[in-house]
């Protein structure tokens, strides 16, 4: 059977043309009036802490790839605490500066640089290949590059490290539970309990776990299954509440603690020896801290919500220790 292709016609090649080139050129203009600063704002209230830095680190690859220096703001309300300022990425971390980076915030007006305003990535219509060429260990270069972790949170993470971490094989748990069913399917409490006591059945050498979960019971489950064995966790402050996803409840002032909590808690998953986790941006982001962290990922991403870092992580998964 002889198969015929239909030509394009003229019309549909300018189009296709003209589009492609509209997706490559209208990230860039900003920056080429800006003295190479790319500056995005991106105010979202819906999406979550590290979700939202996922988001950056496209922006990073972007202005890695064109030579620009990335200038974000995260004005979005789940994490904005007013009195800290309005840019909440700043809480949690400095931005070193760069060459360059030098008397290019005002121009010669005195005016604020032009800046563009999104609510989503995809608004901002980067090049597709900033998306398909991340990968963890590409993450973690760039994020070393353009953010840095504020002095006064890895203090807290170094302090908790030394006095629970210090010289122990930890095993690492996170649960990310409440709304997390509508992106991945759900995990019961009893599977992850039996997957931990496969891995602690194997190796008998583990000193302690440490365990985080947006679902407070969670941790309080684990702590009362596994008595044998020191378990940790970091006393949060906040806890969700009816199963409401955590990062949707606008807690003024506290905004600010909640984003503090999901980055220690993030961090000190990354410090584990091996980590134990369901689909999750908080846990993925652990991976993108400690890129040779071993997981084991108890559960996969519905296809339509396989994203970065989990879309790499499933084929890294110590899948020998999950139980049939």
């Amino acid at each position: 059977m002889i198969m015929l292709t239909i030509p394009k016609s003229t019309k549909d090649i300018v189009k296709e043309v003209l589009r492609n080139v509209y997706d490559k050129v209208r990230p860039s203009y900003f920056s080429i009036f800006n003295s190479r600063k790319f500056t995005v704002t991106i105010h979202n209230n819906y999406s979550g802490f590290f979700a939202q830095l996922n988001w950056c680190l496209y922006i990073f690859s972007f202005c890695e790839d064109k030579g620009l220096i990335p200038d974000i703001y995260l004005t979005g309300d789940n994490y904005l605490a007013p009195e800290l300022g309005e840019n909440w990425f700043q809480y949690f971390f400095e931005v070193p500066e760069l060459v360059g980076d030098k008397n290019i915030y005002r121009n010669s007006q005195n005016k604020l640089i032009k800046s563009i305003t999104i609510t989503h990535i995809l608004q901002l219509l980067l090049p597709s290949e900033h998306f398909d060429k991340m990968t963890v260990l590409y993450a973690s270069n760039l994020m070393k590059k353009y953010m840095h972790i504020n002095q006064h949170i890895q203090t807290k993470v170094n302090t908790y490290f030394q006095k629970y971490f210090q010289s122990k094989f930890v095993l690492g748990i996170h649960y990310r539970g409440t709304d997390k069913i509508v992106e991945s399917p759900r995990v019961s409490w009893e599977y992850v309990k039996k997957v931990v006591n496969n891995y602690l059945k194997k190796h008998p050498k583990v000193d302690c776990l440490f365990v985080a979960s947006d679902e407070g019971d969670f941790i309080d489950y684990i702590k009362n299954e596994f008595q044998c064995i020191p378990v940790f966790n970091h006393e949060d402050q906040l806890k969700a509440i009816n199963n409401q996803a955590f990062h949707h409840i606008n807690l003024g002032r506290d905004n600010f603690k909640k984003g503090e909590e999901a980055l220690i808690n993030a961090l000190l998953l990354s410090r584990c020896n091996v980590l134990i986790r369901t689909s999750s941006f908080l846990s993925g982001w652990a991976s993108i801290f400690n890129p040779d962290l071993p997981i084991i990922l108890l559960n996969s991403p519905n296809k339509d919500t396989l994203w970065f870092p989990d879309k790499e992580l499933i084929s890294k998964s110590m899948n020998q220790y999950l139980i049939e």
